[in-house]
């Protein structure tokens, strides 16, 4: 049809997809005015359940380690941009919780995330960003993939079960190995594999929406 706006896939990865997949969540019918698919690589999908299987995995050396590179990040990063836009005591806090942050995630998922993005505790921080319990109410085309052996979001909390119902859009794909975002082939020269199923993807909704064209 003439005027028809251009096709738009959207793609993210690890937090990135469950931030993705809450605006797909949050938008519902509206996401599909603006998206013709989605696509959500190595995702956490439930922060509730999976946050347990987080910090206790491989003795909590991940969360550590990503909890304390986080904290520098927003410290000397975001913190100064933010700075205007927030009070005195805020500022303070935030400041304090990251400079000092020898933990890892704990101190950012108590301290900080929930101040700043309005929760009122980290219960309530983690029930209200978690994708899995919400899974059928994403309405765009979306692929999912992941792998079995996950070390950072622990598979076993994927709502595989519900993307399988008449009322999913949602696709999972599922290998036996590939990690937390690290699926790569070959021995000499590793190269990523991730791409092939989601390329495979995209041009299946691409075939789906020319024929639906010529339909028309």
């Amino acid at each position: 049809m003439a005027g028809r706006r251009p096709r738009l896939y959207v793609y993210g990865c690890s937090l990135g997809a469950q931030i993705l997949g809450l605006y797909l969540v949050k938008m519902r019918e509206k996401a599909c005015e603006v998206l013709d698919g989605a696509i959500l690589y190595g995702t956490p999908w439930s922060t509730l359940k999976g946050s347990e299987f987080f910090y206790g995995n491989a003795y909590g050396v991940y969360q550590k380690v990503i909890g304390m590179s986080l904290s520098e990040n927003i410290r000397k990063q975001q913190l100064p941009q933010l700075r205007p836009y927030i009070s005195d005591e805020d500022y303070s806090i935030y400041e304090a919780v990251l400079a000092s942050n020898w933990q890892g995630m704990l101190p950012l998922d108590e301290h900080v995330f929930p101040r700043m993005f309005g929760f009122a505790n980290r219960q309530d921080y983690y029930e209200k960003v978690s994708v899995a319990e919400r899974l059928t109410e994403i309405k765009v085309p979306t692929f999912a993939l992941g792998a079995a052996d996950d070390q950072i979001c622990g598979h076993m909390y994927a709502p595989i079960k519900a993307a399988q119902g008449s009322e999913s859009r949602v696709c999972f794909g599922t290998t036996d190995y590939g990690a937390h975002v690290c699926h790569v082939y070959g021995h000499l020269v590793p190269k990523p594999w991730y791409p092939k199923p989601c390329l495979e993807f995209l041009h299946f909704l691409e075939a789906r929406l020319t024929f639906k064209k010529k339909e028309e």
